[in-house]
């Protein structure tokens, strides 16, 4: 190849010559060659080669990676927990297997499985033991007024979580979710580092101070345990009351989120059944026709949930208000077991809120109230 002259520099070796009249030489360039060089012809499946080649190196690291990171695990566990780690979390053998004892010889759950597994839960094994019967509205009011260190305390509910029950109907229609309603006890009691017994009471030995509760096997069968205490809180609520009427026994009833829950599946089923083209008109009307028995705040919200609502005026000079709830099982069983208990829907108390007809130190909540009240005192002055 020649060598070329800047463009510039010919452009003045030519005004030069021009100018003195020097004959100008022809510029020279260099010759190209214009021939264009043509790719060559990828072969075919190149794309998914490379595409394979990359995805296996992915997947390789992938799986080598996993492996690294379990190894690690495995090698952290093998040089840090060691059999001596389980002297660090003790086990009273009571707690696995209670001792018998009671009018019905039963199993005595007098130490928790999480009583020794920490300095705290030992010092709280010593206090007091305040049982608390029931997960509802007065249970969870005495357990957000108690004090941390006070007691022992342990609550006995059938359900593992309490219910906000005001919204009960909506959660029946599906206005609202049934996890918006409920908070696990667990979570509630772990301040207080208490404990929980999911069973029901159905029996008392005011003698020996011991709470009989009915649990659930593994096995799906029913046994019992008792449960010892120092001071007995009975907050169990109510059950339905049917003031009579035949046939509400086969009703459904709206006190649980299990209430709710198959309320609102019958609704929907009645729906889907209705909307087939091979029910009669009759069959869907019956299906779409809900009553709504009780006219008392759950009535009247599920009434106003579930459909439209009327209003009529009816002359009357006399308004009976109906509360429409029953004793317990339990409060029953307690009522019947002490003397001077008359009512027929709760327990009767004294001006201290000492259980009437019990021996004093049994049921007797005065100390534990006294202190309730002194603490909600406070805080209104505050």
């Amino acid at each position: 190849m020649l060598p070329t002259r800047p463009t510039h520099l010919l452009g003045l070796t030519r005004l030069v010559s021009h100018r003195l009249k020097i004959p100008a030489k022809p510029a020279i360039f260099p010759r190209f060659n214009s021939t264009v060089v043509e790719p060559a012809p990828r072969k075919p499946f190149h794309r998914a080669k490379v595409a394979a080649r990359y995805t296996s190196y992915l997947v390789l690291s992938s799986v080598f990676g996993v492996f690294v990171i379990g190894a690690g695990i495995l090698i952290h566990d093998a040089f840090t927990y060691t059999e001596k780690h389980v002297d660090r979390v003790p086990v009273s053998p009571l707690a696995l297997h209670p001792e018998r004892g009671g009018p019905k010889n039963l199993p005595i759950v007098r130490v928790q499985v999480d009583d020794e597994q920490d300095e705290e839960n030992v010092s709280l094994a010593e206090k007091p033991k305040l049982v608390i019967v029931g997960g509802g509205w007065g249970a969870m009011g005495v357990l957000k007024t108690l004090h941390v260190g006070d007691y022992h305390v342990t609550v006995v509910s059938s359900e593992t979580f309490t219910t906000f029950t005001p919204l009960l109907p909506s959660a029946a229609v599906g206005t609202v979710q049934v996890r918006s309603l409920i908070e696990p006890i667990r979570k509630i009691i772990a301040r207080l580092r208490g404990h929980y017994v999911q069973g029901k009471a159905v029996d008392l030995c005011m003698k020996e101070r011991l709470l009989e509760v009915e649990t659930m096997t593994a096995d799906g069968q029913h046994s019992r345990v008792y449960v010892p205490y120092d001071k007995l809180v009975i907050a169990v609520g109510s059950t339905s009351s049917t003031h009579g009427v035949p046939g509400l026994e086969n009703c459904f009833q709206l006190k649980t989120i299990a209430d709710a829950q198959a309320i609102r599946r019958r609704i929907m089923d009645n729906f889907e059944i209705a909307s087939l083209p091979t029910t009669s008109p009759e069959e869907r009307k019956r299906l779409l026709s809900f009553v709504v028995c009780g006219g008392g705040p759950t009535g009247v919200e599920t009434a106003a949930e579930d459909g439209k609502t009327v209003k009529y005026t009816i002359p009357t000079n006399f308004v009976l208000w109906s509360t429409g709830i029953a004793m317990n099982p339990f409060t029953k069983r307690v009522s019947d077991l002490l003397p001077n208990q008359v009512h027929k829907k709760a327990i009767v108390v004294d001006a201290h809120l000492r259980v009437k007809g019990a021996p004093l130190g049994e049921l007797d909540r005065k100390r534990l109230f006294e202190e309730l009240s002194l603490v909600h005192l406070t805080e209104v002055l505050e």
